[in-house]
């Protein structure tokens, strides 16, 4: 019996992850630790326990998330609070960060599943 050669079909090189891959790996480590709950997740960071993250706190959840150096999560965290605040208290509280969550919190859970926060994404 003849053996026939035959040509291995070619495989698409793998795709190399985007800076918007590694972000979206890094929210969805940081949603497990609290199981994806929002609430758990924005009271852990509520450091001063008085219902607003401010600057500092949400440095520490950039910074926990493995985001950027200080520098660069103090800037952030900054521009965070100055586009976010609504009611000039310096700070981000929960009823200003809901309307921005229920976009991405697709089936109004309250979690933001992993799924989810690829959609979030794209």
């Amino acid at each position: 019996m003849k053996e026939v050669a035959t040509q291995a079909e070619p495989v698409a090189p793998a795709k190399a992850p985007d800076e918007n891959d590694v972000y979206r790996d890094k929210a969805k480590l940081l949603m497990a630790k609290y199981g994806y709950h929002i609430k758990t997740m924005f009271e852990h960071y509520d450091v001063s326990k008085d219902g607003g993250i401010d600057a500092g706190e949400l440095a520490g959840l950039l910074r926990d998330a493995g985001f950027g150096n200080t520098l660069t999560r103090r800037i952030i965290s900054n521009i965070a609070i100055k586009k976010g605040d609504g009611d000039g208290d310096n700070k981000l509280q929960r009823s200003e960060l809901d309307p921005h969550l229920k976009k991405v919190d697709v089936n109004q859970d309250g979690d933001l599943t992993p799924d989810e926060i690829d959609a979030a994404g794209r």
